[in-house]
């Protein structure tokens, strides 16, 4: 039997984490943080195969996590796909630039998060 992938979920809204945890904890192992110093710290003790990030949280915003990721050799490799309301194209190119792999708008569909998963696992 294979090792599940970790999917690390950063989001400051309990309920979104909720939902998220309670769809893919069948398939994949599932951690969660709060918010961008959170993730930080759970990425170092997780090692996490994926991450969903959400953009708007306080403390530091999805934004500052991506730049960080994608100037650390350690991290850079780690597929973030942004799970967000923000849906201005504005908004999502910011986070393509910043070196993203994906973005879903909340609401999301469970068959479209699940096969944007899986095309990066």
């Amino acid at each position: 039997m294979r090792e599940k992938k970790n999917i690390l979920i950063v989001d400051d809204d309990e309920f979104n984490q909720s939902i998220l945890i309670e769809l893919l904890s069948n398939d994949y192992e599932v951690t969660s943080a709060c918010n961008g110093q959170e993730c930080l710290s759970s990425v170092l003790e997780h090692s996490p195969d994926l991450i969903l990030l959400d953009i708007m949280m306080p403390k530091m915003d999805g934004y500052e996590v991506i730049d960080i990721f994608k100037h650390n050799p350690k991290l850079e490799k780690i597929p973030i796909i942004v799970v967000s309301a923000m849906v201005k194209e504005k908004e999502k190119q910011v986070a393509y630039d910043l070196g993203i792999t994906d973005y879903i708008t909340k609401p999301y569909e469970k068959d479209e998060l699940f096969s944007t998963i899986r095309k990066y696992l």
